[in-house]
């Protein structure tokens, strides 16, 4: 029980030191505060200004901080004659002479007599403002060795490019605070309360600079009180822009811009606002004149640039973001938008890099996702263009052309039910978007449904469609369901177009030869291979031609090509065979024209060549067979009669001889 006891008396013991020790700590940071409170209080005095008469014009507050020279405000001595200070202490010293003035603030410098003895407190400076949400204290003089503080919040608090750091306290102020010190919590002096003119009280304080970086001026307070103006139209803006009033903040640059016009305060914010409300040729000018005067605004650099983009002047859009990129801006927008202007460039590489370095930093645009699509689409990368074409899907991206384009990835990667999916949810999307429809009808002949195909097609031909694209497809289809006649108006309108599709030509080429016109058909064949047509029966229908026109060098060439690729059927033996026996060449002609016969060959003339070649080859048997054939087929002339009695003359059938020779 003692034990207990004394372990309660020793936490009791050790508690009540730390509570102690906490109010002790409390103490002394309340009587810091009230010292530099004191502090700060005695760096503050009263001006009065007189008239000539030496009655009192006007009353206000000053502050030492700098040497012996006191701040205030300069609308204190309009029309004055002379002024003078009363310190805390109650000393009165005379105004001497205004020293500095900040024309577009009104914030004034002075000088005071009898200052050498004087024994005065200044306020300390510091180097920044404090942060939005924190209360400051604002110092003034309500009469003679009275000075007293108002708390105030800082709502608003921004930095403005050519000027510097400025805020928006929580109300509006009272006249008696114009020209006043703005401390922050260590007592420090970090701004002064300016009025946006010489009537209206405003929350709006000024920064240090504006302090410290007065422009000099010397004259006594009765000339400088003459006809004083105060240029606030670049604060008014600042403030307008700070309280989100874009109206009177534009209104405000633009007498800054005419009354100042090397400072790029106004025009670059200026620019801003034309940008945001959409006034993009004024933007321009104002961003235009921005960075003639600062090179170092990288926002406005970023801005330009996206007004170039939206003009489509890509190259300028790409230099402006590049060069706010080396002004160390390093945001999302700059390296999407610069992607999408590569793109539009045709530097698909450069795009790529950029939307990926987009993506790396959190890159939330479909748009973005998109063109990057498109980019590897260029570079034939179609399977990572189908991953971020999912992706820009996925973000909210749900219109026809993105379908579409996805379709065409998975067409070429002969994912064809996948780009008929896609095709048909571009349909759904915009049901008359003529690129899907022929990209689908195009996919459905890929697939050899010729008769869906050409559903699709005619759907754009019936909503109006007039595309190269549209008529070719038309044509190929219209082949293939055996439509010659609809298939060569069509691919003639495609190829009045200028159509570049191999197989077009090559269609048109085979209706043409199916219609006797050899030279026409050569003609389009010939462009068709030229094209790039791989398949070997094109080859074939072109040997057809040439043989047809007598050209049997070429018939035997374009058959050996043919073969070359694969492809041999009964045309292909019965040309090169028929070409051969043209040529003389009666070994190579009977061994085509063997294959071509065994292929159902069930030409007369082919059965003729034959027979003609078994005979130069001394196979008498072989010769006669494919005669008689040839007889059976409607050849009937005096050389098949001729060689069939020498054959019998041959084996000594001298009486079947004669009869042969009898029916020549």
């Amino acid at each position: 029980m003692r034990m207990n006891l004394c372990i309660y008396y020793q936490i009791i013991v050790t508690m009540s030191r730390r509570i102690y020790f906490v109010i002790g700590v409390f103490s002394l940071i309340l009587l810091f505060s009230t010292f530099l409170q004191a502090q700060s209080e005695k760096a503050v005095f009263h001006i009065q200004v007189f008239k000539s008469d030496s009655t009192i014009l006007n009353e206000g507050t000053g502050f030492f901080m700098n040497g012996n020279h006191g701040f205030s405000y300069a609308f204190l001595f309009r029309n004055g004659a002379f002024a003078q200070a009363i310190t805390q202490d109650s000393s009165i010293h005379k105004i001497v002479k205004i020293n500095g003035f900040d024309l577009n603030t009104g914030v004034v410098r002075f000088e005071l007599d009898n200052m050498l003895s004087a024994k005065i407190t200044k306020l300390k400076s510091t180097g920044e403002m404090s942060p939005e949400g924190s209360s400051v204290k604002i110092m003034y003089s309500d009469g003679v060795q009275s000075a007293k503080s108002l708390s105030k919040k800082i709502v608003k608090k921004s930095e403005f490019s050519g000027y510097g750091s400025a805020v928006l306290l929580g109300a509006k102020l009272d006249d008696v605070l114009f020209g006043c010190p703005v401390l922050n919590s260590k007592g420090e002096i970090e701004g002064i309360v300016v009025p946006l003119n010489g009537l209206a009280a405003s929350g709006f304080v000024s920064n240090m600079s504006t302090i410290t970086n007065l422009k000099s001026v010397s004259k006594p307070v009765n000339e400088f009180g003459k006809g004083l103006k105060v240029n606030n139209s670049l604060i008014q803006g600042i403030d307008a822009y700070l309280a989100d009033d874009t109206k009177k903040a534009i209104s405000a640059f633009g007498k800054a811009k005419s009354t100042m016009p090397n400072h790029v305060t106004a025009f670059y914010y200026s620019g801003l606002i034309n940008y945001d409300q959409e006034r993009i040729s004024a933007a321009r000018s104002d961003l235009n004149k921005a960075i003639e005067l600062d090179n170092s605004l990288s926002r406005a650099y970023l801005i330009r640039g996206l007004i170039n983009y939206g003009n489509e002047d890509f190259k300028m859009a790409i230099q402006d973001f590049d060069k706010a990129e080396s002004l160390k801006i390093s945001k999302v927008q700059l390296y999407e938008m610069r992607g999408k202007a590569k793109y539009n460039s045709k530097d698909y590489e450069g795009a790529i890099t950029d939307l990926l370095k987009a993506e790396s930093l959190g890159s939330e645009d479909p748009e973005a996702y998109y063109f990057m699509g498109n980019s590897k689409f260029r570079n034939e990368d179609f399977k990572g263009a189908i991953s971020d074409y999912d992706k820009s899907i996925n973000l909210g991206r749900v219109d026809a052309v993105i379908f579409n384009n996805r379709g065409k990835a998975k067409y070429n990667l002969k994912d064809l039910d996948g780009a008929i999916d896609d095709y048909s949810k571009a349909l759904e999307a915009e049901p008359e978007y003529e690129k899907a429809y022929i990209n689908r009808g195009t996919t459905y002949f890929e697939m050899a449904d010729y008769s869906q195909a050409l559903s699709s097609l005619t759907m754009v031909k019936e909503m109006g469609g007039t595309s190269k694209e549209l008529y070719t497809m038309l044509g190929l289809s219209k082949y293939n369901v055996n439509d010659p006649i609809g298939a060569l108006e069509d691919l003639n309108t495609a190829v009045r177009m200028g159509t570049k599709e191999p197989k077009a030509f090559w269609y048109r080429g085979s209706i043409k030869k199916s219609d006797g016109d050899f030279k026409g058909a050569l003609e389009d064949l010939n462009i068709a291979i030229e094209l790039g047509v791989e398949d070997g029966k094109a080859f074939v229908e072109r040997a057809e031609c040439n043989y047809k026109l007598k050209k049997y060098p070429q018939v035997i060439e374009d058959i050996n090509e043919s073969e070359s690729r694969g492809f041999m059927d009964l045309e292909a033996f019965s040309s090169r065979g028929n070409a051969y026996y043209y040529m003389m060449e009666s070994e190579l002609s009977a061994k085509d024209l063997d294959k071509a016969i065994e292929f159902g060959d069930e030409k007369g003339e082919s059965y003729f060549h034959l027979g003609y070649a078994w005979y130069a080859l001394e196979n008498c048997q072989k010769s006669t067979l494919a005669f008689e054939e040839a007889i059976n087929r409607g050849i009937n002339n005096e050389v098949i009669y001729d060689l069939r009695g020498k054959c019998k003359e041959l084996v000594s059938d001298s009486e079947g001889a004669l009869m042969e020779y009898d029916k020549s």
